[in-house]
C-alpha cells in the first residue's frame, strides 16, 4: 500500500490535534462530554481511508495516555482504541473518497458511531471482567450513550462539514 507524504501530513496533524484538543478540553472540565478526541479521528479517517484512521485512533489514545495522562491506559485507554479504530474503519470505509458528499459523510456517521459505541460498551465488559469488575448495561447507557450525548452532537454539526472544506482545502482526491 504507497502512502502519499500528503496523507502522511495529514494523519500527523490529525494526530496531534488528536492530543491537543482534549488537553485543552480537559481543562475546562470537558473532555468527557464533548469527545474532543473523536474529531480529528473521523476527519482523518474520511480524508485518509479506513487504516490510515484506524493507525492515527491508536495512536491517538496511546500516546495522549502516555503524554498526557488521559486517558488512563487500561481499560479505558484501551477501551478507546478499539472504539475509535472501529469508528475510522467504518468511516473511512464507507466515507473515504466521497467527501464532496455531506449525504454520504452522514450515513458513514451514523453506521460508524453506532458500531463504535457497540464495540465500547464489549471492550469495556470485557476489559473490566478481566479486573474482576464488572460493567453494567446502566453504565453502558449513561456513560457511553446519555454523557456522550453533546460530543455526538457536535460530531454531526461539525465533521462533514469541516471533512468537505479540508478535502477541498488539501485536494486529496484529485
Amino acid at each position: 500500500m504507497k502512502i502519499s507524504t500528503k496523507k502522511l501530513v495529514i494523519c500527523a496533524l490529525f494526530l496531534v490535534l488528536g492530543i491537543v484538543f482534549p488537553t485543552i478540553f480537559h481543562m475546562a472540565g470537558l473532555g468527557s462530554a464533548f469527545l474532543p478526541m473523536h474529531i480529528p479521528v473521523f476527519i482523518c479517517a474520511f480524508l485518509c481511508g479506513p487504516m490510515l484512521g484506524a493507525v492515527v485512533a491508536v495512536c491517538t489514545v496511546f500516546l495522549s495516555s502516555m503524554l498526557t495522562g488521559m486517558p488512563m491506559l487500561f481499560p479505558v485507554g484501551v477501551a478507546m482504541m478499539i472504539e475509535l479504530a472501529v469508528y475510522a474503519i467504518a468511516a473511512g470505509a464507507l466515507g473515504s473518497g466521497k467527501t464532496n458528499s455531506i449525504p454520504r459523510l452522514y450515513g458513514a456517521l451514523i453506521v460508524a458511531v453506532v458500531l463504535g459505541r457497540i464495540a465500547n460498551g464489549l471492550a469495556n465488559v470485557v476489559l473490566l471482567g478481566t479486573t474482576g469488575a464488572s460493567y453494567s448495561a446502566a453504565a453502558f447507557v449513561s456513560g457511553t450513550l446519555i454523557t456522550t450525548i453533546p460530543g455526538t452532537i457536535l460530531i454531526f454539526v461539525f465533521v462533514p462539514g469541516l471533512t468537505k472544506l479540508i478535502s477541498k482545502l488539501v485536494k486529496l482526491h484529485e
